[in-house]
């Protein structure tokens, strides 16, 4: 499979990046400095440039089947316009490649996923992560409305810990502690197997553990 990854050299995206080669998937990674993503593999390869910059995004996608989005805003508490607009930028240009997947790492802490998380965890994060929230809101709403084949993944509070390689996927499921936390190397797995089996697609599948 050959897939693009925004946002891959971040925490997340380097985990899909890295899990997705020793899947043997050929990967092209959007960066805005190559330099900190530091990876050297046959299968990889890099594009670089700015989420405003809207060429630099139509030639990454030119031949990508699947596109999975690690992409975040350097704060959780303030709005981060870039991100917003960069997610606009990726969706404009994917409706001119008809048939590209979208997944999108989104929050569980969002309106629409809030009722997964226990108490007191739904109410803080609604303060805390309010800024986070609202990006995620907006690209969401963004993403529904795109006519795309999209999955929008709602993760929890991201850990750089060990996979733990047992955890739940649905739009369902509940939380089962009131501070649930997920490893970011379990969220990149899962993205890479909805790529894979397109189980949730035009669906808001939660990670929990």
């Amino acid at each position: 499979m050959e897939l693009l990854v925004f946002g891959a050299s971040g925490k997340t995206g380097r985990q899909v990046v890295e899990q997705a080669l020793s899947r043997h998937h050929v990967v092209r990674a959007f960066v805005r400095q190559p330099a900190k993503l530091a990876l050297d593999h046959p299968n990889l390869s890099t594009v670089r440039g700015d989420l405003e910059d809207a060429t630099a995004i139509q030639r990454a996608l030119a031949g990508q089947p699947t596109v999975i989005s690690c992409l975040g805003a350097p704060s959780p508490v303030r709005r981060y316009p870039a991100f917003t607009d960069g997610i606009q930028c990726i969706l404009a240009a994917l409706r001119e490649t008809p048939g590209t997947r979208f997944i999108y790492q989104s929050f569980l802490g969002v309106p629409g996923g809030r009722h997964q998380l226990r108490f007191p965890f739904k109410q803080l994060v609604q303060i805390v992560l309010r800024g986070a929230i609202a990006d995620h809101t907006a690209n969401e709403a963004r993403i529904r409305a795109s006519g795309l084949a999209w999955t929008i993944v709602r993760a929890p509070k991201l850990t750089t810990g060990p996979a733990r390689a047992h955890y739940r996927t649905g739009e369902h499921i509940q939380a089962t502690n009131r501070f649930p936390t997920m490893p970011r190397a379990d969220v990149a797995a899962f993205m890479l197997d909805e790529a894979e089996r397109n189980e949730f697609v035009k669906r808001t599948p939660a990670i929990l553990p």
